[in-house]
C-alpha cells in the first residue's frame, strides 16, 4: 500500500438524531446515507426519504429517529464521535434571526398557541 493511499482513508461516524424530518452531519463531515430506525405505525409507520445530498437527508414527515452516517477524508475530519440528537436539531439550517424567532416562540408563545392540557 503506498504513502498516498493511507493519508487518503475514510474516517465515518453516525449520528442519531430522533423526532425530526432532517438529517445533518458536522461540519467536515458528508452524508453518505440516511437511515429510519425507529418507526411506529401510531405514529404514521414509515417515513419516505424525499432527499439526500452531500449536506443533509430529509423525510417527509419527522420521524421518531434515523441514523445519519457520515464520512470524510482522515486527513481534513475532525475526530470521529458518534452521537444522540433529541429532538428538533435546534433550527440547524436557519437564518439566525429565524432561528432567534423559533427559540422565542418555544419559549414563551403567543396567546393562544400554548401547549393545550390533554385529556385522557
Amino acid at each position: 500500500m503506498s504513502k498516498a493511499s493511507r493519508d487518503d482513508s475514510v474516517v465515518c461516524e453516525t449520528r442519531t438524531i430522533q423526532q425530526s424530518n432532517v438529517g445533518t452531519c458536522r461540519p467536515g463531515y458528508t452524508v453518505t446515507s440516511c437511515t429510519q430506525t425507529r418507526f411506529t405505525y401510531r405514529a404514521g409507520g414509515p417515513s419516505i426519504l424525499r432527499e439526500i445530498n452531500d449536506q443533509q437527508c430529509r423525510f417527509q414527515d419527522k420521524v421518531l429517529e434515523m441514523q445519519v452516517r457520515c464520512c470524510a477524508n482522515a486527513s481534513m475530519a475532525p475526530t470521529p464521535m458518534d452521537e444522540l440528537i433529541k429532538g428538533n436539531t435546534g433550527g440547524a439550517g436557519l437564518h439566525p434571526a429565524a432561528r432567534a424567532v423559533a427559540i422565542a416562540l418555544l419559549v414563551s408563545p403567543p396567546r393562544g398557541l400554548g401547549r393545550t392540557r390533554e385529556t385522557a
